[in-house]
Protein backbone atom coordinates (compact mmCIF):
# COMPACT_ATOMS: atom_id res chain seq x y z
CA UNK A 1 0.00 0.00 0.00
CA UNK A 2 0.76 3.65 -1.02
CA UNK A 3 0.55 6.54 0.91
CA UNK A 4 -1.50 9.70 -0.97
CA UNK A 5 -1.92 13.06 0.31
CA UNK A 6 -5.16 14.30 -0.02
CA UNK A 7 -6.95 18.62 -0.40
CA UNK A 8 -10.32 19.23 -0.25
CA UNK A 9 -12.01 22.64 -0.47
CA UNK A 10 -14.32 23.43 2.43
CA UNK A 11 -17.70 24.40 0.64
CA UNK A 12 -18.47 28.05 1.19
CA UNK A 13 -21.68 27.67 3.57
CA UNK A 14 -18.65 25.57 6.06
CA UNK A 15 -15.60 28.40 5.92
CA UNK A 16 -14.49 30.80 7.79
CA UNK A 17 -12.62 32.46 4.68
CA UNK A 18 -14.54 30.66 1.71
CA UNK A 19 -11.57 29.89 -1.16
CA UNK A 20 -8.96 29.41 1.36
CA UNK A 21 -10.37 27.05 3.89
CA UNK A 22 -9.24 23.71 3.20
CA UNK A 23 -8.77 20.09 4.42
CA UNK A 24 -5.26 18.21 4.33
CA UNK A 25 -4.23 14.52 4.87
CA UNK A 26 -1.77 12.00 4.15
CA UNK A 27 -3.34 8.13 4.10
CA UNK A 28 -2.63 4.57 3.01
CA UNK A 29 -4.19 3.32 -0.31
CA UNK A 30 -3.96 1.33 -3.22
CA UNK A 31 -4.17 3.79 -5.53
CA UNK A 32 -5.69 7.86 -6.01
CA UNK A 33 -9.69 6.58 -6.11
CA UNK A 34 -8.96 4.51 -2.66
CA UNK A 35 -7.17 7.29 -1.00
CA UNK A 36 -10.33 9.68 -1.54
CA UNK A 37 -12.61 6.86 0.01
CA UNK A 38 -10.23 6.85 3.15
CA UNK A 39 -10.88 7.67 6.49
CA UNK A 40 -10.23 10.78 7.20
CA UNK A 41 -11.27 12.09 4.26
CA UNK A 42 -14.45 10.07 3.77
CA UNK A 43 -15.53 11.16 7.40
CA UNK A 44 -14.72 14.72 6.41
CA UNK A 45 -16.91 15.13 3.20
CA UNK A 46 -19.62 12.77 5.50
CA UNK A 47 -20.07 15.32 8.05
CA UNK A 48 -23.32 16.05 9.65
CA UNK A 49 -23.08 19.73 8.43
CA UNK A 50 -22.04 19.21 4.98
CA UNK A 51 -22.88 17.29 1.84
CA UNK A 52 -20.20 15.15 0.83
CA UNK A 53 -20.32 16.58 -3.03
CA UNK A 54 -19.66 19.98 -1.64
CA UNK A 55 -16.22 19.24 -0.36
CA UNK A 56 -14.20 19.76 -3.90
CA UNK A 57 -11.68 17.62 -4.45
CA UNK A 58 -8.44 20.11 -5.81
CA UNK A 59 -5.53 17.00 -5.48
CA UNK A 60 -4.52 13.59 -4.90
CA UNK A 61 -0.93 13.28 -4.95
CA UNK A 62 1.10 10.22 -4.55
CA UNK A 63 3.63 10.04 -1.08
CA UNK A 64 3.38 11.66 2.43
CA UNK A 65 3.37 15.74 1.89
CA UNK A 66 3.06 18.07 4.69
CA UNK A 67 2.22 21.64 4.55
CA UNK A 68 5.02 23.79 5.04
CA UNK A 69 3.09 26.72 4.52
CA UNK A 70 3.97 28.53 8.16
CA UNK A 71 7.32 28.32 7.72
CA UNK A 72 7.61 30.42 4.67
Amino acid sequence: MKKFTVLLLVPDYLAQTYGQDTFFTCVPATGPKQAIAQDPVRSRRETRRGRPDDFFLLCVIEGEHRNIKDEV
